[in-house]
């Protein structure tokens, strides 16, 4: 005897083989999670000197990503004295950020990691 509902008002019970029960069980959850697309990221990086059709075609992608749901992680680089100009990489911030504000939800602010700036941007819901 198996307990089908046991939170049903009476508990549902039936008559069946245990270990085929739990099989199917778990088949019903291997597919719900398969359905699950929980925390997956995306992430594009740019240099600080991109020039604009590089800086439009990954601008697409970005564009795409967010419409497909998937959450996006951009990284500005900074590589020898670019260090000095970290301002360039706020403003490559804030031009994504113009291009792409009708679809996107901020996260968070734009953090310092090493000689890299990320952000995190999530699609609107």
């Amino acid at each position: 005897m198996v307990e089908v509902a046991p939170n049903a008002s009476p508990p549902v019970c039936k008559i069946a083989s245990y270990s085929k029960f739990k099989y199917q069980q778990k088949q019903k959850d291997k597919q719900h999670h398969k359905k699950q697309r929980i925390g997956q990221v995306k992430e594009v990086r740019f240099k600080v000197t991109i020039e604009d059709h590089d800086f439009e075609f990954k601008v697409k992608y970005i564009r795409e990503f967010l419409e497909e749901k998937y959450r996006v992680k951009v990284t500005i680089m900074f590589i020898g004295r670019e260090m000095a100009h970290t301002e360039l990489g706020f403003n490559l911030i804030n031009r994504i950020k113009e291009k792409i504000s009708d679809i996107v939800e901020t996260q968070e602010q734009p953090k310092f990691e090493g000689r890299r700036i990320v952000i995190l941007f999530s699609p609107k819901k």
